[in-house]
Formats: C-alpha cells, structure tokens, sequence
C-alpha cells in the first residue's frame, strides 16, 4: 500500500504542476494529508500519534504531566501559555537511529530535545522527552490550545493543527464552558473527517458537584457536534477530570474518572493497536483517497486528450494552409526545365526540320515571355502565400477553429478516435471537441485547451509582418528546381520513354507540344477519390506525405492547345501527371515546413510538451489507482 499511495503523491503533484488541475479540487490540501496522515501510516514502525488537544486553560498540560508522572509541560491559570508541542516518547524508542526525525519528517520543523520547561511558552519547532511510563507504541503529545486569540486572529492555531491532522488519536479536553462551544468542536470536526474519521478521547474538566449523568450528557453533545450520529463508534472513552486547587496549581497530579467504561485512560491508551486504529482509519480514508486519485487521473487523461487532439488539429490546418498557397505555384520554370531535359534526351537518328524550327520558334518565345510570366506568377504565388499564412495565423491565435478532415487518413482517424473517446469520458468537453458532418465533408472541431493559451499568451503581439517578410525571404529556394529534382525529372522521361514504341519515339508526335504547355489552371484540392470523375479535362495529381492529408488530390486541368487531339491529350496527361505530382508533393511539403517554423511550432511545440509530461505520471497513477482499487475490494485487510 505505502508504494500505491507513494506512486499516488508523486504523480498527482506531478500532473498538477503540468497540468494546474484546480478544477479537480484542493490538490495541495490532498497532498498534505497523503504527506502526513497516510504515508508515515503504512510504515511499519510507525507508532500511534496520540494529541492532547483542547481551548485555552482546559487543563491540557496538567492532564499530559499526569500521564507522564512528571510536571514537564506549563501548567499556569492563562490561556495560550503553550505556544509549541511537547512530544513524549518511550526512551527504548528514542534509542532508533533518526526516530524523531522521521517521525516529524512532514512537518517544516524537526524536533529537538527539550532542555527547559521555558522553551515551550515561546514559539518553535516541537520539544521532546523520554517517558518510561509510556508504552513503546505511543508518542504523547501536548499541543498548543487552538482557541486563544482576540479578532486580529487565533494565535496558536496555526501550529497545533498540522500536529491534530497527523494524530491518529485525539485527547480532547473541555469545560463547562466550552463543551457546547461549536466553533471549537467544528474545528476539530474538520480536522478529524478531511479524510478518514479518527478515534477519540473526551476529558471533560468540571466541578466535583456536577453529576455523573449530566458530565456524560454534555460529554455526548460534544461527541455529536464533532461525529454527527456516529460518535459512539469513533469515542475510546469518557472520561472527567474534577477542579482541584491543589491540581491547578501543579502541586497534584489530575484524576481522571471514567464515565461510560471501566478502563483507566492509561489502561485504554495500552491496550491501543496500532494496526486496529488504522485500519478503521485506512477503511474510511482509502476509498477518500482513490476517489481524488480518480478525479484527478481522469482529468489528466481529458487534458492529454484534447492536447492530443489540438496538436492534430493544428498539423491538419497547416497542412491545408501549405495546399491553397501552392494552388496557383509558379510551373513555368519547371515544364521549361522539363523541356530540356527531354530535348536532352531525344532519339538521335531523326530530328525533322520542320520540329528544329518548331523548337526553335518555341525555345525563342519562351526566351522573351517566360521571365515576365515567371515573375507575375511568382507575385500570385506570394499573394496565396500571405493569405493562407494569414487564415492559418488568426486560426491559431482563435479561441477556437475547425478544420476539414478525412475519414481515410490514419492521422485524422486517431483525431476522430480521441475526439470520440473525450467525448465519452468527459461530456463537458463535447461541445469544445466535436466531430462535424456537413454537406462539404468532415470537420474536426477544437478549442485551445488552458495549457497552451497560458503558455502562448505573449506571442500573438510579436510582429506579424516581420514574419512575413521571414516568410518571404524563403520564397525564392521553395521555387527553384533543385537539382535533386532535376534528377526526378530526367528518371520520369526515361521511364516514360521506355513506354513508346520505337515509331512513336522517332514520330515526337505529341511531346513536340511541350514548349506550348507553359502552365496550367489553378489547382482544384479535393480530399478522397470525390474528384476522379472531374478530372476528365486534366489529370490528378497525388499528395501522399502531408499530415492528416493522404488521400489529398490535386485535379489539374490541361490548357487548350492548337492541334491537340483527345488521343494526344490523354498521352500528354499520362506524360506530365507524375512530374505535376512529385512537384506538387515537393513543394506542398516545402512550403508547410515555412509555415510551421514560422507559425505553427511555438504551438505543436508547447501542446506536445505537456502531452509528453504527462505520459509517464499518468501511467503510474493509473498503475496506483487499480492497486488501490484491489485493496478496496479486499477490503483493507493488511497495511
């Protein structure tokens, strides 16, 4: 169990300080009882942590010097004397290396040794003695009185309740006028059933002239004020302690008389089991406890989804962005270098004079027309470029977008299947994450989950046209022909060579067109195999490697040419179909590359990151809840 309950602090603080999952609760408060109600219970040598507690001048000190048979702890007629808590300890105990380290080794301040009774009446870290009267299972505390104080605030409070919520049992002393004082048993209410219920010990200090039936009266108004209807199940025992002068004034040892047992306080603090009183405790508090593990286990597994989700969103959009910037990329320098590099390789046996003429005519017409063409369609190209660069920005930057998915493409079928998987474990999620069916296709729906508008929030004022002009310092290495390509181009004429029969390769027939097909129209996208039947004028090009976009098509028209009949059309189409797609594929790709370095990284970044925090803690939460969960089952038998 402690192992469970380990795995359990650490990954809860851990998806905490990733995630910041207020919305599950007070996760610090949890973390400060695993840290010290829970953990140092599930160790062994752990003993029982028994706290005088009470009000102001109850009697508290003088009832811990009677049970340790020395006047050690302040014993004066003024309330808040004690400002720090006193630890009594069985000396065999002490004896253990680091005993008392360990034992306050949740608290901020570690225990010393108290050298004058002095040291208590002044605030610090807690004192402790040897008691031979003790029994080895039992550390004995006197703690400062949580009541003393004036409207300017109670002014021991804060160092007795961190000693009360590590107790296992509580001493509660009280008078005739504060047994019904609800202020105070609200406080230790709070204190005893924040995680699981723990047993107490009702020391009722009164007049000798009060009878034993009204004493257990009051006695039981304080049980119920604290437990509700349960009290009986959680009291140890009742017990008075009568007003005696020669007792106020330190000169007698208290007397306790037992009013609902026949038991001694001594003899009902001996006979304690640590393993039996923490296993009323662990019954109650486990179940507490797995319950905030859950919550916050499931919350993490929502948020890793919607990262998840958005990240894929993201990649979808800027995918989109990078294929309506190429729709109107620049072709003329390509299909010129195309030309070439076919004219290179030309059978060499026949070359007709009037196809030299032809080429020549061609070759001189591209010379004087193709630098103006090229830079007006390089203007155009920029023009889709900033467009979608601006789509893709004020999408990023939104609260909230869609985008156009396809059902066929493995990276949007794992979006679908989060989106569908979040929608089922978080219903409050469903309107923020959401899978859209229109009559234009599929939409994935998202939202900027928390984590990345705290993260991001600066970076929407950085210079919008200083990234533009980034942006377009780029532009002239995406549109050149490398020569990588280059090599592309020549495998494509050989292979398309190899195709033609020997008279068609002497004939030239339809490849003497070439130097007419300077362009083509706009490219139409279209996601699926929606757009075969359209290409009947064209062709289509594929677009494989772009993310959430496998099944991306690309439908081509070919431009009217003199002379070019349907036969010669459906040839030249198979021809410049797979230089269309390599280009397409090469440059699509390239100008997505720009756009998420310049625009979508600080976001697939930062959404990434938290997702990759989150996997390994939430791994092992899940691990510790499905342990906690057999022990619950098993009802808590061993701890």
């Amino acid at each position: 169990m402690h192992s469970a309950l380990m795995d359990i602090r650490v990954s809860v603080e851990s998806l905490h300080k990733t995630l910041n999952l207020e919305s599950v609760g007070d996760i610090p408060g949890f973390l400060n009882v695993l840290d010290s109600k829970l953990l140092p219970r599930t160790m062994s040598d752990y003993p029982l942590m028994v706290a005088i507690t009470g009000g102001g001048s109850s009697g508290k000190s003088t009832l811990f010097n009677s049970l340790v048979g020395s006047d050690i702890s302040l014993t004066k007629a003024r309330a808040g004397l004690t400002r720090r808590t006193l630890a009594a300890v069985n000396p065999e105990v002490l004896k253990q290396q680091n005993f008392m380290e360990n034992l306050f080794s949740t608290f901020s301040e570690l225990p010393a040794p108290l050298k004058s009774a002095d040291e208590l009446a002044s605030k610090g870290p807690p004192r402790y003695i040897g008691c031979e009267t003790l029994p080895a299972n039992i550390v004995l505390l006197d703690t400062p009185d949580f009541d003393t104080g004036d409207s300017s605030g109670l002014f021991n409070r804060d160092s007795a309740k961190p000693i009360l919520e590590a107790s296992d049992v509580i001493i509660y002393v009280f008078t005739g006028t504060t047994y019904n004082n609800l202020a105070n048993t609200q406080f230790l209410g709070s204190i005893l059933h924040d995680l699981g219920s723990r047993k107490i010990i009702l020391v009722y200090r009164c007049y000798s002239t009060l009878s034993g039936e009204e004493a257990e009266e009051h006695a039981q108004t304080v049980l119920a004020n604290i437990y509700g209807s349960e009290g009986s199940k959680w009291c140890l025992g009742i017990y008075r302690m009568n007003e005696e002068n020669l007792v106020a004034e330190g000169r007698k040892s208290a007397t306790l008389h037992p009013l609902n047992t026949d038991s001694p306080i001594e003899q009902t603090l001996g006979a304690l089991s640590p393993h039996e009183v923490r296993t009323a405790f662990f019954n109650e508090s486990i179940a507490k406890v797995y319950s905030m593990a859950s919550a916050v286990r499931d919350a993490a597994e929502s948020t890793r989804l919607q990262l998840d989700i958005y990240s894929s969103a993201v990649e979808i959009a800027t995918s989109w962005a990078a294929a309506d910037a190429v729709r109107s990329f620049p072709q003329v320098a390509l299909l010129n270098r195309f030309i070439d590099i076919w004219n290179e390789s030309k059978h060499f046996i026949i070359k007709a004079p009037v196809k030299i003429m032809y080429w020549i005519k061609n070759l001189l017409h591209r010379d004087q027309t193709g630098e103006d063409q090229l830079e007006s369609l390089k203007s155009v190209f920029r023009k889709d470029l900033v467009e979608s660069a601006n789509k893709l920005r004020n999408q990023l930057f939104a609260e909230g977008f869609a985008v156009k998915i396809s059902d066929n493409d493995p990276n949007c079928k794992q979006a679908m299947e989060n989106t569908i998987s979040l929608s089922e474990t978080d219903s409050l999620q469903s309107d923020k994450f959401a899978i859209e069916k229109t009559l234009g296709g599929i939409n994935l729906r998202v939202v900027q989950p928390t984590q990345i508008v705290s993260e991001l929030s600066g970076k929407q004022n950085d210079s919008w046209e200083l990234c533009l002009n980034k942006i377009s310092e780029e532009l002239q290495t995406v549109m050149e022909v490398s020569s990588e390509f280059e090599e592309k181009l020549r495998e494509i004429a050989r292979d398309f060579r190899k195709t033609l029969t020997f008279r068609e390769r002497l004939r030239e027939s339809v490849t003497s067109i070439l130097p007419s097909l300077t362009a083509f129209t706009a490219i139409t996208w279209v996601i699926g195999t929606g757009g075969t039947a359209a290409a009947g004028g064209g062709f289509i090009a594929y677009i494989t490697s772009m993310f959430g976009m496998s099944d991306l098509l690309a439908l081509i028209a070919i431009p009217a040419i003199p002379g070019l009949d349907k036969l010669h059309r459906a040839t030249l189409a198979k021809l410049v179909e797979p230089i269309m797609s390599a280009w397409l594929e090469e440059k699509t790709v390239a100008v997505r590359v720009i756009l998420d370095k310049h625009l979508s990284s600080p976001f697939l970044s930062s959404a990434n990151e938290f997702a990759k925090q989150v996997v390994s803690p939430l791994k092992k939460l899940e691990m510790a809840t499905e342990t906690l969960c057999k022990i619950i089952n098993e009802k808590v038998g061993e701890i």
